[in-house]
């Protein structure tokens, strides 16, 4: 279980995908992100990752937050 703090961030770097910093797998980041939700009906997901990341795992990482109704989503990117 995640302390919820603050926001989440969704990273995804060389193909992996970070929530904070525990690496999970898809089904485990939707799991985790249905539960964030439960507990923080406002919860913001940033979608961060730099010029390695794969955009189709961002894309289903995406696809997960919107698929569990979380309205609150930012994409950013650094080099």
């Amino acid at each position: 279980m995640i302390d919820f703090n603050g926001d989440l961030v969704a990273k995804t770097n060389d193909g992996e995908i970070y929530l904070d910093k525990d690496k999970v797998a898809l089904p485990e980041l939707r799991e985790r992100l249905r539960a964030a939700k439960e507990a923080e009906p406002e919860l913001a997901v940033f979608i961060n990752g730099d010029e390695r990341a794969d955009f189709g795992i961002a894309v289903g990482v995406f696809d997960q937050v919107r698929m569990l109704g979380i309205a609150k989503v930012s994409v950013q990117t650094t080099r």
